[in-house]
């Protein structure tokens, strides 16, 4: 596995609610960035995204084990997983640290590539922070 970034936010809201928006993919276009439909499958969520450079459409398992959500996506150009531990630090505030990494080689040159992730996944990291805790108050 390929560790490509590595980011984490404060949030003030509960890890509960963090971990409750994490796993529920009907909220998912309200707080990733280009995620424009996401339809439940048996196994997994399908995502289509509007504007995307990377993965306009895959399909995305999400596990919650041991107080870690994970994303696996096993479709598109870039197969990776996502990794997100809410740890709690003080009443209603949360660090969320996030890990990307990739499963399979990209089938865009890592390079041109790095610079687009690190701004999705950023952008989807502050846009969480947001909803949660607009979601709370």
């Amino acid at each position: 596995m390929n560790v490509q970034l590595v980011n984490f936010i404060d949030i003030h809201a509960s890890q509960n609610t963090i971990t409750t928006l994490l796993t529920a993919p009907d909220t998912f276009a309200d707080w990733m960035s280009t995620v424009v439909k996401v339809t439940r499958l048996p196994e997994a969520v399908e995502v289509v995204r509007n504007n995307s450079f990377f993965n306009p459409r895959e399909r995305l398992q999400i596990q919650s084990l041991d107080g870690v959500v994970r994303f696996i996506s096993s479709e598109g150009l870039v197969q990776y997983q996502l990794l997100f531990r809410p740890m709690p630090f003080a009443p209603d505030w949360t660090t969320v640290y996030q890990l990307l990494i990739l499963t399979e080689p990209p089938k865009l040159p890592l390079a041109l590539l790095h610079p687009f992730l690190q701004m999705t996944f950023n952008t989807d990291l502050e846009q969480l922070a947001q909803y949660a805790e607009a979601y709370t108050s």
